[in-house]
Order: structure tokens, then sequence, then C-alpha cells
């Protein structure tokens, strides 16, 4: 009966299901949550690894030498390609007004170098200052001409220079300051050496008669002269020719013929003095015939020129002249002819230069303007007039001056005004309006002046070689309005550092704290706001070298900042594509960019107003004027139709790192005449209007190299395989084993409650028996 009532024992099958079950349920448990765990940590991984590979926040950063150079080793080449509009039929446009036929020349590539410098990263790591150095080098075998191919077309300085004097009738008004100054500039320089080589043999002999004090040892006074190599006394101070250490050898029968005022050629020939002023111009010819007719070799009228230069004029002849005039500077006898014209009296130099005063009907000098006045002009009012605060040496001042006395009557006011600013008293102030007018209104200095410009290419239309137009042209009228800053290219070529340190630091965010302001504009060269536009834009954007946030999502907008357009030109995503292997975002220029829009003068479609950011009736588009209103185009016979294939700007960016994997960017710049517009009304009466003259596109294009194509998909997207195979793997496999287990568990459960009711069956079978 004891063995009978003893509980039944569970049988191994249905334990070693039910604990397998168990165990196998927990383990299918532990790969889910695996799995979970690790999809999350290897998506932390992911961006982490992201953020370390873009982020630059000091130059120890991984990315730094991608950052800092685009000439790393293993770095995808960054060409500029530049096609011109050359024009073919310039004659035909400015002087029959016909419509301008184009040829394309063209493309000059170039290999777009940058490199950062002058790096200062905030201790935060949030921000970095720098500077930025740009050049370019020239890439024959991917250019189908030479940098030097000629390229006619619209000049852009001219038309910069009409919109500030607002046509070419206010141009000759403006452009008497800087002519002025040209002309007080010669007459300075070029004309003062004249008149000391005209004063030469009066100073020369009267030097002579006083060493030699009435002394008649003239051979004496010449041996000294032309070999002693020291001052016997301060009185012989400029007066040694072969100061220095070395005699000059000049003989003493040179010596006498020099100083002889009948001889022709000598220094006391009266009738010599244009010839020993040729030859201290650099004229050969006027050299070796003085040379021969004094006896010299060429090395001794080396030698006797340093002295008429140096300390000859210095010492002896510059006195002379400055005591004899009242003035503090021998320079300062240009001035002095200028107002009074008493330094060659009734000689002006425009007889004096016939090759050079020519241009003009009348003499330039104010002094020798007819009508006389009481108090004339003195040397340190023609500096204040040319030269001061205000001086007329800049053409925007002869605006400001001209708007005050022009039109006559002039007010004691404004009298008292112009006396302040430029030095002018009344009889003075009232002499010169009738002289500026003469010489500028009437145009017998300007009209002659710039008709010679314009022939040496700084007129309407001008021809440079393709690398001039790009990078060193000068205009030849810009030396005369801002001398200061003639250049007229297209693009800056940096030669050295310095040449970059003349503009301000680029500050940019880093992204260290928020990433999606990577390379997000602080200031840009210096400066936060942008001026041109019809409010205060400031700048702001990311940088657009192959750089956006990471992390993109598929409708996300790109905000770069556009150094061209000098404003933000909005990227938008169009289409996903590949580039290498690489998964990329296909963005294209906002159409929005093209549309009228107040804010920035944009006022035809298809086109960004820059007028007011270059200062020249600029208007960029589309190669070809794409996306612009047809009638542009075919105002231009020959120019090619727009391509949609080739002249859209496409930028493909991978969406995670947000780096910039393949790039093809254009531009077209155009200079837009008004219909009826006033400005060639002087020079260029028919030269056509209403139409946008294109000049030049460039197309600027990268693309990764494989090996960097390969670096982003090992780094990037390998782990990001591993992270799917978390879930796609271990997720169906824990599920599974979870479903086998469970079913396992169950049944063991099932098979155990079963058996315990027959073995209680049976037991209490048992019992009754």
């Amino acid at each position: 009966m004891a063995n009978d009532a003893e509980s039944p024992v569970l049988p191994v099958r249905v334990k070693l299901k039910i604990g397998c079950g168990v165990s196998w349920l927990f383990v299918a448990c532990v790969i889910i949550a695996a799995a979970f765990f690790l999809h999350f940590q290897l998506t932390s991984l992911v961006r982490q690894g992201i953020l370390e590979m873009v982020i630059v926040d000091s130059p120890s950063a991984k990315g730094f030498p991608q950052w800092q150079s685009n000439t790393y080793d293993g770095a995808p080449p960054l060409y500029q390609a530049f096609t011109f509009f050359n024009l073919t039929n310039p004659v035909d446009v400015l002087e029959q007004g016909f419509p301008p036929l184009y040829e394309e020349v063209g493309p000059f590539t170039y290999s777009f170098l940058q490199s950062k410098f002058d790096i200062d990263f905030a201790p935060d790591g949030n921000t970095v200052s720098f500077r930025e150095y740009q050049r370019y080098h020239f890439e024959p075998s991917l250019s189908p001409y030479a940098e030097d191919t000629l390229i006619t077309n619209i000049n852009p300085a001219y038309l910069g220079v009409l919109q500030n004097a607002g046509g070419d009738e206010a141009l000759q008004l403006a452009f008497i300051g800087p002519l002025l100054n040209s002309i007080i500039d010669f007459l300075s320089t070029t004309y003062v050496e004249l008149v000391c080589a005209e004063a030469l043999p009066a100073v020369l002999a009267g030097a002579q008669q006083r060493l030699l004090n009435g002394s008649a040892d003239v051979d004496g006074f010449l041996s000294v002269w032309a070999n002693s190599t020291v001052y016997p006394s301060s009185e012989w101070a400029g007066m040694l020719v072969s100061v220095g250490g070395t005699a000059t050898g000049i003989s003493q029968a040179s010596a006498r013929r020099l100083f002889d005022a009948s001889a022709r050629g000598s220094l006391l020939d009266a009738s010599s003095a244009d010839q020993w002023f040729s030859t201290l111009q650099g004229d050969p010819s006027a050299r070796a015939a003085l040379t021969a007719e004094n006896y010299l070799q060429p090395s001794q009228m080396a030698v006797l020129l340093t002295w008429l230069r140096g300390s000859f004029q210095d010492n002896v002849l510059a006195p002379s002249l400055t005591a004899r005039f009242g003035v503090g500077n021998v320079s300062d006898l240009g001035a002095l002819q200028w107002a009074q014209g008493i330094v060659t009296p009734g000689r002006s130099a425009q007889t004096i230069f016939p090759q050079w005063g020519g241009l003009w009907d009348m003499p330039p000098e104010f002094g020798l303007f007819p009508g006389a006045v009481t108090n004339p002009m003195s040397v340190d009012v023609v500096k204040q007039l040319i030269d001061g605060p205000y001086g007329l040496s800049n053409a925007l001042n002869v605006g400001v001056f001209a708007k005050m006395v022009l039109p006559p009557p002039i007010s004691n006011a404004t009298y008292a005004k112009v006396e302040a600013m430029w030095g002018l008293t009344r009889p003075v102030c009232n002499k010169f309006i009738e002289y500026f007018l003469e010489a500028a209104v009437l145009a017998r200095l300007t009209r002659p002046s710039l008709k010679a410009i314009f022939l040496q290419g700084g007129g309407l239309v001008t021809t440079r070689t393709a690398h001039s137009w790009l990078f060193d042209a000068v205009d030849p009228l810009l030396e005369y309005m801002q001398p200061a800053q003639p250049n007229a290219r297209l693009m800056v070529n940096f030669t050295s550092e310095d040449q970059v340190r003349a503009l301000g630091l680029t500050t940019q965010f880093t992204g260290k704290d928020d990433p999606t302001k990577i390379a997000w504009y602080v200031q840009y060269q210096g400066s936060s706001l942008q001026p041109g536009y019809n409010f205060n834009m400031s700048i702001t954007g990311t940088d657009e070298w192959g750089q956006f946030p990471p992390l993109l999502g598929a409708y996300d907008v790109l905000q770069p900042f556009n150094a061209n357009y000098f404003r933000i030109v909005p990227l938008v995503p169009v289409a996903t594509s590949e580039v290498l292997g690489v998964p990329t975002q296909h963005y294209l220029i906002d159409n929005a960019t093209w549309a009228v829009d107040p804010k920035f003068f944009d006022s035809i479609v298809g086109f960004a107003n820059m007028t007011g950011v270059l200062n020249a009736p600029a208007f960029y588009s589309n190669p070809h004027f794409f996306g612009c209103d047809p009638k542009w185009p075919a105002m231009l016979p020959g120019t090619q139709q727009p391509d949609w294939h080739n002249d859209l700007t496409v930028v493909d960016v991978e969406p995670l790192t947000g780096k910039v994997v393949n790039v093809s960017k254009y531009l077209q710049v155009n200079f837009y005449i008004e219909p009826d517009s006033a400005w060639f009304l002087m020079f260029n009466p028919r030269f056509p209007t209403g139409l946008m003259y294109p000049v030049i596109y460039a197309r600027e294009y990268a693309t990764v190299t494989p090996a960097l194509a390969k670096q982003i998909i090992d780094e990037v997207y390998h782990t990001l395989m591993v992270q799917d195979y978390s879930l796609s793997v271990g997720l169906p496999v824990g599920f599974v084993l979870l479903a086998l287990m469970l079913w396992l568990s169950i049944d063991g459960i099932v098979q155990a409650c079963k058996w315990k009711r027959t073995a209680d069956s049976e037991r209490g079978h048992r019992l009754i028996q």
C-alpha cells in the first residue's frame, strides 16, 4: 500500500522537452534582445563615425587634411573650364548698329587649387576662422585653345565706368579730374626733368664760377671735378663726378669740352639741352651722339649721367630751382607750371611735348588759360584740389564739385564750401569753372584723351588674350579713373598668401555642437553683411565646397552661400542616383533663383541681377540662356540653343555623410544694356541696346575618386550592412527559435499534464482496489 501511494515520477522525455523548451526560449529572447541592441548600438556607432569623418573642430580631426586643402594625396581634381563668346563683327556693331555675331571659343580648362591658412579654431571647437588661397593652373591637355588666343567682346570695365558716371557724356565731365591728375603728374616728372635739363648750363656754369672764385686755374677745377674722389671742401658738395672711390678717367680734353659753352653737345651748351634731356630719359641714339662728341667712353658717360641725376641734382640744381621759384621741392615746379604757367613762361606742355600734348587743342595748364586773376593758385592749393580729402583725382569728387558749382549762379555759402574743400578763393574758383567747362564739357582735353585710351583697349569693345580676360587684364580707362584698382580681370588668381591677407577672415561653424550647422558661415572675408541688394542681407548658409550637413533626409533642401552670386542659392533634391557605387541624392538649383525678386533687384526671369554687387550691369544666367525667355538668344544670331543635358548645375551628395561626390556647376556672365539707354550718345550712338551681351560661361566640375568612393562604402555602408543584418538575420532567427521553443515548452507542459492526469487516475484505481 505504501508503494502504491507514492507520487509517480515524470518521464525523462517530458522533462527534457520542457527543460529544453524553457532554456532555448531564454536563448531566443537573448538573440532578439541582442539583435535590437546591436542594431541600435551600430546606429550610434555609424552616426559617431560619420560625425568624426566630417566634423573638423581641430587640426587633429580625422578630416582636417581634406578640409584644409584639395591638394592632399589622392584628392579628386577640381577643374574650372571657361568658354568665351567671341564677337566677330565689332565694327558693324559699333558703327552700324548691327546685331552682334558670336562664336564660342573654349573651353580653357584650369585646375582649381584651394588651401586654407591662418587657421584658428575657437577653444570650444564650435567655430573656425581662416583665409583661403585659391589659384589656377592651366591644363593644355583639356583645352583645345592656347591661353594667348585673342577674344573680342564688350568691355565690362567700360560699362562699369559708364554706370557710375551715368553715360559717356557724364564720363567726359568725370574724366577731367583723373586727367588733371595725370597732367600734373606728367608736369611734375617729365616736364620738370626738361626744366632741369634746360637750367643745367646756367646752374653748372654758376657753380663753376663760384668754386673758381676769381681764379684762372680752370684746368685745376676740371681735374678735381672729373677725377677727385674726395671733396676738397664742403663747397664742392654735389660737384664731384668721381665720388665713390674710383676716378672716372675722364681726360682733361674731354672735361674742357664738356665745360665749353660754344661746343655743340657740351654741358654748358644751352642749345643741346634737349639732347641731354633725351639722354637722361634713356634715348640710346642721343646718348651715343653725346658720348662721341665729348670724347667719352661709354662707362664714363654712365658715371656722368649718374652724377647728373644724383648728387648734382640733389645738391646743386634742385636747390637753385626751388630757391628761384619759391617751392619746397623741385617736383613742385610741375604743379606751379599748371597753376600759374610761370616756370616756362609762354611755353605750354602742349608745344614743348608735341608727341604728348598733340592730343589736345588747348594748353593743359590752368595758368595759361585766358583771364588773369589776382592771387593765383598756389602749389599747396593745387595739391589740395587734386589730392586732398576731396581731390578731383577721384572721379566721384569731380561729380561732387560739378553739382556744387553748376549751374551758376553760386551762392556765398557755396563759395565758402568750395574754399574749405578745395582751397579755391572766389576769383580762382570762377576761373577754374571756366577752365573746367572748356576742358571737360567742350572736351578740348578729355575727348581726345578718351579716344586715345579707347584705341588702347579701354573703350566699349576690347580685345584681350583669354588669360588676360580671366586673370590679369588692366584696363587703360580704369588706370585713370581708379588708379589704385585698375584690374579688369574676371577671376582672381592669387600668387601669394600676402595677397589673400588683404582680405578679411572667413569664419564658419564646425558643426561640433550642431551638425546641421557644419560649414555654416558666420562671416565671409571679414563681412557679415552683403551690400548691393534691396535689403540688408546677412551672409549665411553653408560652404559650397564639397561638404553639406550629414544625415540628410530625402526632401532636405541645401542652403549653400554662393560666392559668385553673393547670396544663398538653394539646391533641391530631384532624384536618387549612384556614383561609383556610392548612393547619392541628385540636386539642382532651385528655380526660384531665376524668378523675379525685388529683394535682389531681379526683374527679368532667368537672370540674377548682380549690378549692385559688381557695380556694372552684370546679369548671371545658365549657359545659353537656359530657362530664360527665348527672345534673348533669338536676338543673338549664331548662339547655341540651350541644352538641359549640358547647361544645368547638378550636384550629387552622399546623404549620410553630406559629402559631394560629383558636381558640375555652370554660370554664364552677361551684360545688359537697357532699351533706349542714354549711355552711348557721345562715342557710340549706334550701339544696339535692349540686349543681353554674353561674355563667358564657366563650368566647375569634379568627381570623387574610386579610392575615396571605396572609403565611403567601407566606412559607412559596410557598417550599415552589419546593422541591417543584425535585424534582418537576428530577428527572424530569434523569433523562429522563440516560436519553436514556445511550441516545444507548451507541448511538454501539455504532455506532463496528460501524464499527471493518467497517473492520478491509475493511482486512484489502485487505492479503491
